[in-house]
């Protein structure tokens, strides 16, 4: 409220603010009511039913004047929820610098996502996946990006322990790290990993592709289910079963190799 009381002289009038997931969304929604305009609000995240912010996006979603989602996956979750039109928005393909042309003697992967769960995000299938690559003949170096600060020691001891039998080499990073920090990270690998089976859409995965990085993602994700409805079967290659089995780490395996 603090800062909204610095923007009470707005030399325009304001048909539109627009709200985006729970970072600006209340802001959004109090900035409307009191401009007295429409509010558009964004979803940016799968519905979560078990967490707070989860009611307080619902009711900005009931009562915004217009509501759009990131991908169709979220289009479809979240108008379970709000029995009402949501508007698609498909993230474009950004301006970066390509991955670096001097070549590394292993190769590389990167995992991006929300890291704080093995399981759950699907860090433990992807994990188990290049602990079984047969076909390299470097260890294979890991970086995780996403996990939170204080959480980084605890995950990078529980990789080691799960690929206790591998040559595996796993270097665990926080995720509040600035968006030029993550770009170098792209650009420095082989390959970008997105495990997670719960991920609204991965925008990530398109900064990879901007940087002509290969990606494997998760068959549940937002952009998977664009993949597979709007392109050529060929983009198929890079979609995994996110199912935590045995088949599915083969595959996740197979595919890496």
């Amino acid at each position: 409220e603090t800062l909204l009381s610095l923007h009470n002289d707005i030399p325009f009038k304001v048909d539109l603010v627009v709200g985006h997931g729970t970072v600006s969304g209340a802001a959004a929604a109090i900035q409307a009511e009191r401009l007295k305009c429409k509010l558009l609000h964004v979803f940016h995240n799968s519905p979560v039913e078990d967490e707070d912010s989860f009611i307080a996006e619902r009711e900005i979603g009931i009562k915004a004047d217009f509501v759009a989602a990131v991908g169709p996956l979220l289009v479809e979750q979240w108008g379970m929820i709000l029995n009402r039109e949501i508007f698609v928005i498909i993230p474009g393909m950004t301006e970066v610098l390509p991955r670096n042309k001097v070549p590394t003697p292993q190769s590389r992967c990167l995992i991006l996502g929300i890291m704080n769960d093995l399981d759950m995000s699907g860090l433990g299938l992807a994990t188990s996946a290049l602990a079984c690559c047969k076909r390299q003949e470097n260890p294979i170096h890991l970086t995780v990006l996403g996990t939170q600060r204080e959480k980084v020691h605890e995950l990078k001891e529980d990789l080691k322990k799960r690929c206790h039998s591998s040559e595996l080499e796993v270097v665990v990073k926080p995720s509040d790290v600035n968006r030029e920090i993550v770009e170098v990270e792209i650009r420095g690998v082989s390959l970008v990993l997105m495990p997670s089976p719960t991920d609204g859409f991965g925008v990530m995965a398109l900064e990879a592709l901007s940087a002509k990085v290969p990606i494997l993602i998760s068959s549940s994700s937002g952009l998977a289910k664009v993949l597979q409805e709007n392109f050529d079967r060929c983009y198929l290659k890079f979609i995994c079963n996110a199912k935590d089995s045995q088949d599915s780490i083969d595959a996740w395996s197979d595919a890496i190799d």
